[in-house]
This record gives C-alpha cells, structure tokens and sequence, in this order.
C-alpha cells in the first residue's frame, strides 16, 4: 500500500497580504490547498522551501492564478520547486 504524502500549509496574515509556507509534496492529492490559497486574490507570497515535490498540477495551479490576475511571489523555492518552474521558462509557458 503506497504511502500518502501529506502538505502542510502555514498562513500568516498582515497588513492585506499572505505569507504562506508549504511544507511536502504538491500534487494531485494535495494541489487543491494551494488552489484555495491563490483563490483569496491578496498579495501572496509563498515560502517553498520545505517542498519535497511539485509536479505539473502544481505549476498549473501558478499559472491559471497568474492568468486570472493573482500573481504570487514564490520566495525561497525549494530544488523541486526550482526544477519545475525552470522547466516552465525553458519551454515558454505562460
């Protein structure tokens, strides 16, 4: 039996703005919670360094927040997150 890797999601608020740190795997199980992050449509920015994972779902939740308006700033990528997101630049995708 595979082993569910959960994502945990911390979320400070100040001054009308978000920093929200991600720590795990962000993937098709648990990509709804970023989802529901970039949905509150305030300046956000979030902290990836504890993420393990992020596949195409993730980088997919980024880019349909950016293309509706929400464009968060992702602070201290972690080596999977840097991957995906270089994969993203190197093939144009916007």
């Amino acid at each position: 039996m595979a082993e569910s890797c959960a994502l945990s999601v911390r979320i400070e608020r100040g001054n009308g703005s978000l920093l929200v740190k991600f720590k795990g795997e962000i993937d098709l199980s648990t990509a709804g919670q970023l989802h529901d992050v970039l949905e509150q449509g305030l300046p956000t920015e979030l902290d990836m360094e504890a993420v393990t994972f992020m596949d195409s779902v993730g980088l997919r939740e980024l880019v349909v927040a950016h293309h509706a308006g929400c464009t968060p700033r992702i602070v201290r990528p972690s080596a999977a997150v840097s991957r995906v997101l270089e994969l993203r630049a190197r093939t144009g995708i916007r």
